[in-house]
């Protein structure tokens, strides 16, 4: 399956993923694995046995950041603003 994170806190490793479909998910990573973030495009499997709600995700992985799917020119405005809020991007 494939969505979009929801939120992500990488201190405890745990989010929420909304799938294509609408449906909502929690999931865990592995802390210090490659940080999420909401609007972040992943895939991932649904658990086999639904347990509670929302269901949750296993082996969630990023297909594409959020940033790398704004045009060019946004990407460099967003890019001059984190640095005028002295906010470190990845990348």
């Amino acid at each position: 399956m494939q969505g979009y994170v929801l939120v992500f806190r990488p201190s405890t490793g745990n989010g929420m993923i909304e799938s294509e479909h609408g449906e909502t998910f929690r999931f865990t990573a592995p802390i210090g694995d490659t940080p999420l973030h909401a609007g972040d495009r992943v895939s991932f499997e649904a658990a086999a046995h639904p347990t509670g709600s929302p269901r949750m995700a296993n082996a969630v992985s990023m297909l594409s950041a959020w940033a790398d799917r704004l045009p060019p020119a946004e990407r460099t405005s967003l890019a001059a603003m984190c640095d005028d809020l002295q906010i470190q991007t990845a990348g």
